[in-house]
């Protein structure tokens, strides 16, 4: 690896580091707009409640598909 490539890296990690540590939610935000920033809508749809309501049903199912019951089921 170059130097250059080197401190690409470096910067890379510290800004993963620092989204995930400010908001997870942001942090996933900021990757769907770099990945889908052509697509029409997509700033409207990662602001709307859909957004947070999608990230939470796939983090419910990732904990019972790892055989944790989540805390709204647990009553």
């Amino acid at each position: 690896m170059n130097p250059l490539d080197a401190a690409r890296a470096i910067v890379e990690a510290a800004e993963a580091r620092r989204e995930f540590n400010d908001d997870p939610f942001e942090a996933l935000r900021n990757k769907v707009r770099r990945e889908y920033r052509h697509v029409a809508g997509v700033e409207a749809f990662l602001r709307s409640a859909d957004f947070t309501t999608l990230v939470l049903e796939e983090a419910r199912a990732v904990l019972r598909r790892s055989g944790i019951e989540p805390p709204e089921a647990r009553s």
